[in-house]
């Protein structure tokens, strides 16, 4: 109706000289809404309802700062402006503010919209309080928008002493005023994405770009632009990491607020403490741009990254990048590959998420742990900006985080995830089956380990331009072999044992990369342990990574291992150690003997 309404007054000329300025009021609205369309009043209905709706400051203050603009509505002569303008009321004096208004075009349009233009001379006269609002750093006329405070009742109801009236105005200037002043969201100094909590009149400056990208029983994704008059510096540089273009594309996640679910805030605490990990680890973890309730739902705002793992290693939607799939190159070393690389970072930023945040309760004692629980290709994103190509953790929707005794065993609650990169323990022994024994129900840290060596398997398949799809037949499912009717699983697939040899064999012509190979499918059987009190940790992995490489650069140096690692790293692994003399290769010679 009220789209109805401002397009209707938009036709009449007759009246109040505001009307003709409504349809520009239309123009700025946003999301903008197709008035050709045979659903343009529903859409417009159902946008105002969701709370959708909002007006780019940029657009009406181009138009309402124009000096003929603000010549004809302060010039208008209809009854309510003339009355308002002479006004005898002591309360009211005659005074000249058309040379005040005309500092304020986002006023005028405010009222233009309210369709109370005679009003600003009232506001004016009252002396109210203003507020400065956001707008591009090119805002028309040099005007920084401005819009006042609300009247007190007293004042109010001089102009509209009807109590059902004065309710009514009330609440559809608060309505108005969200509307000309959406949320702009912004990083903080401490670089901390803040919980925040937002009014249902709040509304946000969103261009949708394409709704329910995915759905499921995890909520709602949006892919979504922030308008530009809206987009806060902070935002722009957070992202710098994830984007070549101007135009920035964000993933807004959204989840129904269900009342005493206890898993319900789980995920906006993990990213509320993923989003305090340092660097280096952070890089290989998306970035949390906003978490906020609004209504009855709770939202997370990412960058949006077109492309996953999935998509590079298989590209079954054909949308990942030619150059981004390319394989390992004939005499380029696998540790110099972008990927490889890129997996060690996920490595330490896995390492991390684990056990390495830090509390941030200064009354609670204790560590911290997490699992992420759904470790996959599809939640591990490609992220392609000028600062480089990163691979970004993502999706902490099935992810638990807990705070210990440092003393106490750490392990969690099972949840689910990807069934195909989930260890035996995901599965309930008979032992639980028939007993019903508790401590089955709880995982330890290197539950995550296994689903990453499950993913590394897969990123060598394709490095070494392997069939993955041969290896998907072959598989059928899950890593481990499956349980019969006597045994429990134990043990890897016949196709991933083959690949693991394959893995050893794919440099014969390179000893040193043999060698390489040799230490990775030793680490890769490591992670791979059916035993879970066998199995690697996360630290443990970045550790073998760090020593096979060391290895690595040291072999194909013709150096000493311990040099390369002493030169990466310094001494500060090395404490209680003095360098007491110089090798000369046959016997060492002590430095007070040179």
């Amino acid at each position: 109706m009220e789209f109805y309404h401002l397009s209707t007054l938009a036709q009449s000329k007759a009246g109040c000289n505001s009307r003709l300025h409504i349809q520009h009021i239309l123009d700025a609205t946003y999301p903008g809404v197709d008035e050709a369309g045979d659903n343009c009043f529903s859409e417009y209905e159902r946008r105002e309802r969701e709370g959708g709706m909002f007006f780019s400051v940029h657009a009406l203050m181009s138009h309402f700062s124009q000096p003929g603009t603000l010549d004809e509505l302060l010039s208008c002569d209809c009854d309510d402006c003339s009355d308002a303008r002479n006004s005898d009321n002591d309360s009211l004096p005659i005074t000249d503010h058309s040379n005040d208004l005309r500092t304020k075009p986002l006023f005028l349009a405010l009222m233009v919209y309210l369709g109370k233009l005679h009003y600003i001379y009232f506001w004016t006269k009252w002396r109210l309080s203003w507020k400065s609002q956001p707008c591009r750093p090119n805002c028309p006329d040099h005007h920084q928008p401005q819009l006042p405070e609300f009247p007190n009742n007293k004042k109010l109801k001089v102009l509209l002493p009807q109590s059902l009236d004065f309710l009514m105005f009330r609440n559809v200037y608060d309505r108005a005023l969200e509307m000309f002043s959406p949320v702009v969201l912004q990083i903080p100094a401490s670089q901390i994405c803040p919980y925040s909590v937002y009014h249902e009149l709040e509304r946000f400056p969103y261009l949708e770009e394409e709704s329910d990208i995915t759905q499921g029983s995890f909520g709602t994704m949006k892919k979504l632009e922030i308008m530009r008059d809206y987009l806060h510096p902070t935002m722009r540089t957070r992202m710098e990491s994830y984007s070549k273009n101007d135009k920035l594309l964000f993933a807004l996640k959204s989840v129904k607020i269900i009342p005493d679910a206890p898993l319900m805030n789980m995920e906006r605490d993990v990213l509320s403490m993923v989003s305090r990990i340092k660097k280096p680890a952070s890089d290989n973890i998306i970035t949390l741009m906003a978490c906020y309730k609004w209504k009855d739902s709770m939202h997370f705002l990412f960058p949006f990254v077109e492309v996953d793992l999935s998509d590079l290693l298989r590209n079954e939607k054909n949308r990942c990048p030619h150059d981004l799939r390319e394989k390992l190159r004939e005499n380029e070393t696998l540790l110099d590959h972008w990927l490889w690389k890129e997996m060690e970072g996920v490595s330490r930023a896995l390492s991390a998420f684990h056990d390495q945040m830090q509390n941030p309760f200064k009354d609670v004692k204790g560590k911290v742990i997490a699992l992420h629980f759904d470790l996959k290709p599809a939640n591990i994103l490609v992220s392609v900006a000028t600062t480089g190509t990163k691979l970004k953790i993502t999706d902490f929707g099935q992810s638990i985080i807990q705070i210990i005794d440092n003393d106490k065993d750490p392990s969690l609650p099972h949840n689910t995830g990807a069934p195909r990169y989930a260890p035996p323990e995901c599965r309930p022994t008979s032992q639980h089956l028939t007993q019903g024994s508790e401590d089955e129900l709880r995982v330890s840290l290197n539950y995550d380990v296994w689903s990453l060596g499950c993913i590394m398997i897969e990123v060598l398949i394709h490095l070494l331009g392997e069939s993955l799809k041969d290896f998907d037949t072959e598989l059928q499912g899950r890593f481990f072999k499956q349980p019969d009717d006597s045994n429990e699983p134990d043990g890897l697939k016949q196709c991933v044992e083959d690949r693991l040899k394959l893995f050893e064999q794919a440099f014969e012509h390179d000893s040193t990369e043999t060698e390489y190979m040799k230490d990775i499918v030793s680490l890769l059987r490591n992670m791979l342990g059916h035993d879970k009190k066998n199995r690697a940790y996360s630290s443990t992995v970045i550790q073998k990574l760090e020593e096979a490489r060391t290895k690595f650069e040291a072999l194909r140096d013709r150096r000493d291992a311990l040099d390369v690692a002493v030169e990466k790293n310094g001494f500060q692994d090395w404490k209680g150690f003095r360098q007491l003399g110089w090798d000369n290769g046959t016997s060492i010679v002590s430095f007070s003997e040179m």
